[in-house]
């Protein structure tokens, strides 16, 4: 089948898939996404386990929990690390072989954590969480590739939507196994009692070495079974074209061929490749407006819930994880949602500026909330941004692929993980100024944090939105 995907209809200026394989290519991109998806999770879950149980991570070790934090730090290394990886590969990297390595990482990074854990050397798990950093730094770029080279711009929005959501319910899958499987109260109140300390100290070894471990090694034989299923079942070659004449831009015909035939390696081209995505203007413009979004991503679940905390002190641990919990349904629920909306009445420019509105009008009703002392307003209000945020993401994910859509398919994986690291910085710089602004003011005034950062996104988008048109869609 591969030797008949490149094929592409000159006479047709549309995204189209294959005539005479639809079925055959409809199961298999498909097929493809779910096994993104599936990677997604193992994903999660190696980076997720230990965010849920640092504290006890630190008392197993007989670390401080500053030097457990160690782990975070080199999973953010890894994911940048893999973003420069992908950035001086050039087109030696397949979609398969992008996969098949983002598999191997995660696969050899939960094999070192499990023996970090067996063997109680921090050192391991450290190195550990570097390679399934760099996993995590692929997989997130190669989900929008497969949305964008398998799928035809009608169907984008699902696919896109599909693996986003996968990702928030393998987090809430990743929270109840972490502190469950692991005998960890979801009241950090309990946590801190002496008796529960005790209790947990003297359990903590047995608990490691059996559920901890089993949990990682588990995930590196899956893993070694998703290398299996990438080297038989993932495609270098996607059925959907994007017609040549599409690109009317000199500069970027020349610099980005729809299918590179230099079979030279050039670390010089690579870098010149990187430096035109800045110099192309739709596509700086739309990773200013990615970052901005990225500010939002602060009042998640840990920032969100010290703010309960402090300005509810009568509430528990209980109601807020109970809050997480319902945040993360109702954010996979808009997903899909947002997605069929996108692919079925293609008015991203509309959906994008009344999901950034209702965003805007969410984080003023918290700040309100907040001010006011009315928990049920802090619910609602939550509530309303997961769900806002969630499709606001998906629409910017589905706008990309417009941006990128003359793009080869390395310069479009280096523009996706571009993203990713840009939004991964401005995530870690704008959470402490947040939290500045809530320790040195009110909760409320630092509720508002993110509110300039969109409000800009949307006078850009109502503005600016003839650079981010690609030649399909006004």
């Amino acid at each position: 089948m591969e030797s008949n995907d490149s094929g592409c209809d000159s006479e047709s200026d549309k995204t189209f898939l294959l005539e005479g394989k639809r079925y055959r290519v409809v199961w298999k991109r498909w097929g493809m996404s779910s096994l993104v998806c599936f990677i997604i999770v193992l994903d999660v879950f190696s980076f997720g386990s230990f965010s849920f149980v640092n504290d006890i991570t630190s008392r197993y070790y007989g670390t401080e929990p500053a030097t457990t934090d160690l782990l975070v730090i080199a999973n953010l290394l890894g994911g940048v690390a893999s973003v420069v990886l992908i950035c001086v590969s050039g087109g030696w990297i397949s979609l398969r072989q992008i996969t098949l390595l983002a598999c191997i990482f995660n696969g050899f990074g939960t094999l070192l954590v499990t023996n970090g854990v067996l063997f109680k050397v921090f050192v391991l798990s450290v190195a550990g969480m570097f390679l399934s950093g760099s996993a995590g730094g692929v997989i997130i770029p190669i989900a929008q590739l497969v949305s964008v080279n398998w799928f035809p711009l009608h169907e984008r929005g699902k696919a896109t939507a599909m693996s986003f959501a996968t990702r928030r319910l393998a987090y809430l899958m990743c929270n109840l196994v972490a502190t469950r499987a692991m005998g960890i109260p979801y009241s950090h109140q309990e946590l801190q009692q002496t008796s529960i300390f005790s209790a947990t100290s003297e359990k903590i070894d047995r608990r490691f070495k059996i559920v901890f471990a089993s949990t990682f090694g588990s995930l590196s034989v899956m893993c070694l079974f998703c290398c299996v299923l990438v080297q038989c079942f993932v495609s270098d070659r996607p059925p959907v074209c994007e017609h040549g004449e599409l690109i009317d831009d000199p500069e970027l015909t020349e610099r980005t061929p729809l299918v590179q035939t230099s079979p030279t390696y050039s670390l010089k081209r690579e870098l010149k490749d990187v430096a035109f995505l800045f110099t192309y203007r739709p596509y700086a413009i739309f990773f200013i407006l990615y970052a901005f979004t990225m500010t939002d991503k602060v009042f998640g679940a840990t920032l969100i819930s010290s703010l309960i905390l402090k300005q509810f002190p009568y509430l528990n641990d209980q109601f807020v994880g109970l809050l997480f919990i319902i945040g993360i349904v109702t954010a996979t629920a808009a997903g899909p949602i947002v997605g069929q909306i996108l692919d079925k009445f293609s008015k991203p420019r509309l959906t994008i500026i009344s999901v950034a509105s209702l965003l805007i009008l969410a984080f003023i009703g918290s700040a309100m909330s907040f001010h006011y002392n009315n928990i049920a307003g802090v619910y609602v209000s939550y509530l309303t941004l997961s769900s806002t945020r969630s499709a606001l993401m998906i629409c910017l994910k589905h706008r990309g692929s417009g941006i990128t859509a003359n793009f080869s398919s390395s310069i479009r994986l280096k523009s996706y993980s571009i993203l990713t690291a840009g939004g991964v910085v401005f995530l870690t710089f704008s959470t402490p100024c947040a939290r500045a602004l809530i320790d040195n003011f009110s909760s409320a005034f630092g509720v508002l944090f993110p509110v300039p950062f969109l409000l800009c996104f949307l006078m850009a988008v109502l503005f600016l939105w003839r650079y981010l048109q690609d030649a399909k869609q006004v």
